[in-house]
């Protein structure tokens, strides 16, 4: 018989209606009964939420852009001394 959770992996006995990692979130959830409200703050953005990690993304892409050109990389810092030795 199949898990009516995941409907993935096949159950233990035959009158089990959940696999064995879907029994553990079973009783999770019979331990913690706040796990859905958990769940839906940790891993479900509200719209506050969504609007900051949009203007995240836009200033990360900015500042990443002025980083990348002020990078001095090894290479770049040898040919800025072999010019100044060379004046």
């Amino acid at each position: 018989m199949v898990c009516y959770l995941c409907n993935k992996d096949a159950t233990e006995f035959y009158s089990d209606y959940f696999c064995i990692r879907c029994k553990k979130i079973q009783d999770i959830m019979k331990l913690y009964p706040n796990v859905l409200e958990t769940l839906e703050f940790c891993y479900i953005r509200n719209e506050k939420q969504v609007d900051n990690k949009k203007e995240l993304v836009i200033k990360k892409k900015v500042s990443f852009a002025d980083v990348l050109s002020g990078v001095k990389t090894r290479s770049k810092t040898k040919e800025l001394n072999d010019i100044e030795s060379v004046d």
